[in-house]
C-alpha cells in the first residue's frame, strides 16, 4: 500500500522533468546548436587564395549551370545541374576540395569517376540546402561528420586518375540541391525548368546565403518551414 501511494508522486516528478526538458532545456540546446551550425560563412571549394570570392574560380567553357549536355559514356542528354570548376590562381589535378560552408556530411558514394560527397547545410532562414562535390578522389569525409570551410573532404582527380577516366573530368563538379537530395536528379534533369526547381545556381547561393540574417528557429517552426522534431534531428 505504501508503494501504491508513492506512484502518483513519482509520475508527477517524471512529468515535471519531461516538461522542463521539452520547454526549457531542449529549446536552450536548439538555440545553441542553431547558432553553432548555421551556414553563414561560405567559401569556394577550391583554395584559390581568395576563397570569399566566387570569381576566383573558373567555370569551364561547357560547364555552366543549365548548359545542355550531350550524351557521353553511360549518360544520356540532360541539363547540367551544377558548375564545372577549376582554380583560377593555383591548384590543378589532385588539389584539395573543401566544404563550402558549415554542415553535416549527408552522403558519400565511391563510384569511379562519379565519386561524390554531399553536405547538408542549414541556412539562416531555416532552409536546407545540399552541396555535392563530384569527380573527386581520396575522400576523407565520413557520413555524419560535421564540417566547415576549413575541412578538406576530398581532392580533385590526380593525373593518374585523369589518365584512367579521361581529361573530360579535369574539374570539380559542384552543385547545390534545393530542399531535398535526390542523386538521380544530377543526370535525369531534362529541362531548365526542372533544373531551376531542383537546384540553385551555385554562384547565386554562394553570394546570397543570408549571412546577415539572425536565425530564429521558433519562427521557422511557426511558419512551417521546418517541423520541430525534424529540426532537432538535423542538429544532432
Amino acid at each position: 500500500m505504501k508503494f501504491a501511494r508513492k506512484i502518483p508522486l513519482f509520475l508527477l516528478g517524471a512529468l515535471s522533468g519531461l516538461v522542463v526538458f521539452r520547454y526549457v532545456l531542449l529549446p536552450a540546446w536548439i538555440t545553441h546548436r542553431v547558432q553553432k551550425v548555421v551556414a553563414r560563412e561560405w567559401r569556394t571549394p577550391l583554395d584559390t587564395g581568395k576563397r570569399a570570392d566566387w570569381d576566383s574560380l573558373i567555370v569551364t567553357r561547357r560547364g555552366g549551370f543549365l548548359a545542355d549536355r550531350t550524351a557521353y559514356a553511360h549518360l544520356r542528354v540532360h541539363i547540367h545541374t551544377g558548375v564545372d570548376l577549376q582554380n583560377r590562381h593555383r591548384g590543378g589535378p589532385g588539389e584539395p576540395v573543401y566544404a563550402v560552408a558549415k554542415g553535416k556530411v549527408h552522403d558519400v558514394r565511391i563510384q569511379a569517376q562519379g565519386t561524390r560527397v554531399t553536405v547538408r547545410h542549414l541556412l539562416a532562414n531555416g532552409e536546407i540546402v545540399y552541396t555535392s562535390y563530384i569527380h573527386v578522389g581520396g575522400v576523407r569525409a565520413r557520413k555524419g561528420q560535421w564540417v566547415d570551410p576549413a575541412t578538406v573532404i576530398a581532392r580533385r582527380f590526380d593525373r593518374d586518375e585523369l589518365k584512367k577516366y579521361g581529361q573530360f573530368y579535369n574539374h570539380l563538379h559542384f552543385q547545390a540541391h534545393k530542399a531535398r537530395f535526390v542523386p538521380e536528379h544530377t543526370i535525369n534533369t531534362n529541362t531548365r525548368e526542372e533544373a531551376k526547381a531542383r537546384f540553385y545556381d551555385p554562384k547565386f547561393i554562394f553570394n546570397n546565403h543570408l549571412q546577415e540574417l539572425e536565425p530564429d528557429w521558433r519562427q521557422w517552426v511557426r511558419d512551417g518551414i521546418i517541423p520541430f522534431w525534424r529540426l532537432v534531428a538535423l542538429l544532432v
